[in-house]
């Protein structure tokens, strides 16, 4: 039987390590071991980023409590993220919808919540950081440049159909 608690740890170590070496930092990102002594702290935290990394057997979704814990851990001008994997799925990344449009409100609800891929949320927690102003398209409604030719980077959730989004 595994050990949920080391399949856990082992599983902020992969997302940090993962972190460190696509972003390159020149300080390591590393596990809040404190995090499993006191109730509301992240696994993580990146900048302004406040990360739970969940890794759990079988499901495709996460449970509502994974989000709760993330929302609660994070300060009101930091963003949450949640990253989870489930066996034989990829690493998913879920974020607040206004994170990639600041017109939207502050919301945490399941209608205002996007899951992406690993790479897209890297690249999203990346711009955010770099603090690029961002070019953002929804199907054929755009914002910032709509005339420029954008990657797909494709969203999962009720209001998204197809986000590009441009680094410029």
């Amino acid at each position: 039987m595994t050990n949920s608690r080391n399949k856990g740890a082992s599983f902020e170590r992969e997302i940090a390590n993962a972190l460190n070496d696509s972003l390159e930092l020149k300080k390591p990102l590393k596990r809040i071991l404190e995090q499993t002594r006191e109730k509301h702290l992240p696994d993580l935290i990146l900048g302004n980023w406040y990360i739970e990394c969940k890794r759990y057997g079988q499901g495709a979704e996460p449970l509502e409590g994974w989000w709760d814990q993330v929302i609660a851990a994070t300060p009101e001008d930091c963003h949450p993220a949640l990253i989870y994997k489930f066996n034989h799925r990829p690493i998913k990344v879920r974020i607040p919808l206004h994170t990639v449009n600041n017109n939207l409100p502050r919301d945490f609800n399941k209608l205002s919540i996007v899951s992406m891929s690993l790479t897209s949320g890297r690249f999203l927690i990346v711009t955010f950081l770099s603090k690029s102003k961002v070019a953002a398209s929804i199907g054929r409604a755009a914002f910032l440049l709509p005339e420029i030719d954008t990657s797909p980077l494709i969203l999962e959730g009720p209001l998204i159909l197809n986000l590009s989004i441009l680094n410029f």
